[in-house]
């Protein structure tokens, strides 16, 4: 007699398990990564500056994904109650920058050389890019959550494979680029006392094993889904489109930025059209988790607060989520009083205003980092993102957070 084998049981691809449904997956957990390939084309084509890409980020996108936090925290009557502490106690990164200011401008000419300002930049970028790793692999653990990949083992190898594949290409273009090496605290004085010639060795160095490790981690990879596959568990679609979404992103915007014409490259560079096209980075990545969380986040808030008695329990947080538009038009006005004014002189160039630029506004001045009020400004807002990233670190345990395994179907 011959034994048919449960097709149930060896099988290449697991069933599919959505997150939220087919179309809001499809087109904004994963499919709006090319909404970051577009813009990238746009401004390497030359159609958009970095200022307009700057500004259309930060007002379309990351502002109101701040906003998003918010709703769910210090708009909801019972999470104020429950994590006041936390909430308020997050406050106290706002005062981070403006200190290191103060630090800087004591050790100026002392030790350190008083660039304490330029290590807070250098720390908050760093800090916001894994912000940004973390939050592609809580999307990658959802999904193995929902088809049902329990074993924490295995959880943990994709979580230090993806998050070191997405620094892989981040540290390239930090130590390659011109204009992300220079940022680099004490890139100066080093180069002076061990000389220019040797830093460029360390790079290419870095640049070199960079790429030889990221492929012998692709394979390690490949390696462990055949293994999936041979041992009939298959392989999980979501999981790995989200996965390739990400690191398909990020090295394309790397080589782009690397290999981008001369004449892009600013005054960092050989060229002098674009001062800071290095810094197009930022909102090319960023965009794309921006997207993402914004649907998570109003998928969340829409089936946690929309329901009978919801305004009495819940608060504002049910009024603010009652549709997209509504979260998103709250969005913008936060960010026009919060995090927009350092970006206001970009807004001007996509809403397709001129000015002298020898006499611009004073809002532009006034948010200029090169004055002493600006590099005040300029240090203290990072205080939102601050917040947000400390904050959202600690809304989303999903392994221990019954409210938010029923809320998202786990």
């Amino acid at each position: 007699m011959t034994t048919i084998p449960d097709l149930a049981e060896h099988r290449s691809f697991q069933p599919i398990r959505w997150i939220i449904g087919p179309f809001v997956d499809s087109a904004f957990l994963i499919g709006s990564v090319f909404v970051s390939v577009a813009l990238l084309g746009l401004w390497y084509a030359d159609l958009i500056h970095t200022l307009q890409l700057l500004a259309i980020w930060v007002f379309v996108f990351h502002g109101p994904h701040f906003f998003a936090t918010l709703t769910r925290t210090v708009f909801d009557k019972t999470e104020w109650q429950q994590r006041k502490g936390l909430f308020l106690g997050s406050l106290l990164f706002f005062a981070v920058g403006p200190g290191l200011v103060i630090l800087s401008k004591i050790t100026t000419g002392k030790w350190f050389g008083g660039q304490f300002v330029q290590l807070f930049f250098f720390g908050a970028a760093i800090w916001a890019y894994h912000h940004v790793c973390k939050q592609h692999f809580g999307f990658v653990a959802l999904y193995r959550a929902k088809a049902g990949d329990r074993d924490r083992r295995e959880l943990q190898w994709v979580r230090y494979y993806f998050l070191i594949s997405l620094w892989i290409p981040a540290i390239i273009l930090l130590t390659n680029a011109p204009g992300w090496l220079l940022a680099f605290p004490w890139i100066r004085p080093l180069a002076d006392t061990f000389g220019a010639e040797r830093i460029l060795e360390l790079t290419h160095l870095i640049r070199t094993w960079g790429i030889w490790i990221f492929w012998a981690l692709q394979g390690a990879y490949a390696v462990h889904l055949l293994q999936r596959v041979r041992q009939g568990r298959g392989i999980n679609i979501p999981e790995n489109l989200t996965i390739l979404a990400a690191l398909g992103l990020h090295w394309l915007i790397v080589m782009a930025l690397l290999y981008m014409p001369a004449s892009k490259m600013g005054a960092t560079g050989a060229g002098t059209a674009d001062p800071i096209a290095h810094y197009a980075f930022v909102p090319l990545v960023v965009i794309f988790h921006n997207i993402q969380y914004l649907a998570l986040v109003h998928t969340y808030n829409r089936d946690k607060y929309q329901v009978p008695g919801g305004r009495e329990k819940f608060g504002a947080a049910t009024f603010l989520s009652r549709n997209f538009m509504t979260l998103w038009i709250f969005g913008l006005l936060f960010t026009l009083v919060t995090i927009g004014p350092e970006q206001f002189r970009g807004l001007y160039l996509v809403l397709g205003f001129e000015y002298d630029t020898a006499s611009p506004p004073a809002v532009f001045e006034i948010w200029n980092p090169a004055t002493s009020t600006g590099i005040w400004l300029a240090t203290a807002v990072w205080g939102w993102s601050f917040w947000h990233y400390h904050v959202d670190s600690k809304i989303w345990k999903v392994n221990h957070d019954r409210e938010i395994q029923k809320v998202l179907g786990l």
